[in-house]
């Protein structure tokens, strides 16, 4: 990732925005205190001196604007405190790396290829790859590294693949759900096989995989669940509608699912987490004329598997949006109609979406996602065919 608002707000926050610079306040705010908190400090009136002191502190303008960046930086803080307390329970869970089995849905893609990568370096003792296409060839050499073939868009296949990972390998502790395809076309273009193929992939193929997978972890009440939706789940856009639609969808089975785990399976100690990213410069997105900006920067499939990473060894429920620049659209719903509409139109007007290309052609599989890594390794892309219709390699 380039340099961007990400690297400016990493760093305000270990600086300006530190709660522990409330602290260096204190002396300033007792050179207003009155003579007698110092003369008798331990007497009952002094907490109503240092309060005095305080407020006549923070009336005064100068003193006013000092104070509130690291009260801002308190503040958040406070809510991270309070997410761990209520959906972990307070609770730490503790991780035993070379003990442990993650599990990542299209794993060959990209992002998943790149997280399996990561995953290894962390020293994770045994890492499943569940997808449709055969993985990179230097991960499969690792003999940490297990490949299963399945299309996570039919229930069957998903069942019969968790029964194997579970008999073969092992119950699964950590579930990276990752599988993702994306046919641009509009609604009324686009065939009825592509949007039922981005649902059943989307959509159903992660609830399969949650279905399936997740059991093997509530009797040792352990587990993480990492979820990779997308910006657009929080704004339908044109020629991505039934993407868009299939990742607030995701979002939605996720939330609802960690809440039934803790409610009436006592699931407290497994881990939910989601990350919403913008635009990675995958084949997945291919010729897309979004620009790479300072505040909505292009993620590289190396950031998305770091901050997987970085989540799980937290060992926290996390959902976040990635980069920063990516929460600007959580707040669309709030806002007027007419201000979502503008932003709808300007992506088409400005073609931001019009080089999409698909990451999987329907059903098509082995050899046609043969031809996609081939040329998306040559960068050589065709421009998708005029009128907005589905575009095909």
């Amino acid at each position: 990732m380039r340099f961007a608002i990400d690297h400016v707000v990493s760093y305000l926050s270990r600086t300006v925005f530190n709660p522990w610079l409330l602290l260096t306040l204190i002396p300033r705010i007792l050179m207003e205190a009155d003579p007698e908190l110092f003369r008798n400090p331990l007497s009952k009136q002094s907490p109503v001196l240092f309060l005095a002191a305080a407020i006549t502190f923070l009336t005064r303008f100068p003193s006013a604007l000092l104070i509130i960046p690291p009260l801002l930086g308190l503040l958040a803080k406070l809510n991270t405190w309070l997410n761990f307390q209520v959906i972990d329970a307070g609770k730490k869970d503790r991780y035993d790396w070379p003990n442990e089995v993650a599990v990542v849905t299209g794993g060959s893609g990209e992002i998943g290829s790149a997280t399996v990568r990561k995953m290894l370096e962390m020293g994770i003792g045994k890492v499943v790859i569940v997808d449709i296409r055969d993985p990179k060839p230097e991960l499969i050499k690792d003999e940490r590294v297990f490949f299963y073939r399945c299309d996570v868009s039919e229930y069957e296949n998903v069942q019969k693949c968790a029964f194997k990972v579970k008999s073969e390998v092992g119950n699964p502790t950590i579930l990276v759900l990752g599988a993702g395809i994306v046919h641009p076309a509009t609604l009324i273009s686009g065939s009825a096989k592509n949007i039922e193929l981005t649902f059943k992939t989307n959509t159903l193929g992660a609830l399969w995989a949650l279905k399936c997978f997740v059991p093997a972890m509530i009797v040792p009440n352990h587990g993480h669940v990492l979820t990779i939706t997308s910006q657009l789940g929080h704004l339908s856009i044109p020629m991505t509608v039934d993407y868009c639609a299939s990742k607030a969808a995701l979002g939605a089975i996720v939330e609802g699912f960690k809440s039934e785990l803790y409610n009436y399976y006592r699931g407290s100690h497994i881990r939910f987490s989601s990350i919403a990213p913008g635009l990675v410069d995958t084949p997945l997105v291919a010729n897309n004329a979004l620009p790479n900006t300072f505040m909505l920067p292009w993620l590289e499939a190396e950031d998305m598997a770091t901050k997987i990473t970085d989540i799980l060894k937290e060992g926290q429920s996390k959902n976040i949006c990635f980069p920063i620049g990516a929460y600007s659209t959580l707040p669309f719903r709030m806002f007027p109609d007419w201000f979502r509409f503008g932003v709808q139109y300007i992506f088409v007007r400005c073609g931001f979406l019009s080089y999409i290309t698909p990451r999987q052609p329907p059903l098509g599989l082995d050899e046609e996602m043969t031809r996609v890594d081939e040329r998306w390794e040559k960068k050589t892309w065709d421009k998708p065919p005029a009128g907005g219709t589905s575009y095909r390699l």
